[in-house]
């Protein structure tokens, strides 16, 4: 099953990605009733949908670190390194 692009992606001002999997809606986001209710729907299909959230959840945040340990060997920098992993999970969730 796959679920559908929901209302409140339609705008990347509408919301932010905090996790892996993991959305919050920013301050305007939140302030528009039809964005609020996008988000709270397509939480409860995603918390229905997924049967291991828990593993999968701690699959990705593993990889991640490995990724941070990987750059910091690279000798990349802090922000460097929080770019990448910002664009990596960018590219993760927006397949």
């Amino acid at each position: 099953m796959l679920l559908d692009r929901p209302y409140f992606m339609e705008n990347e001002d509408w919301y932010k990605i905090v996790d892996i999997g993991h959305w919050e809606l920013t301050e305007l986001g939140e302030s528009i009733p039809e964005v609020a209710k996008s988000f709270e729907e397509y939480q409860k299909q995603l918390n229905d949908y997924d049967p291991f959230p828990d593993m999968t959840r701690q699959m990705i945040k593993d990889a991640e670190s490995s990724l941070r340990e990987d750059y910091t060997k690279q000798g990349l920098t802090l922000e460097e390194i929080e770019k990448k992993v910002q664009e990596w999970k960018y590219k993760i969730t927006h397949n």
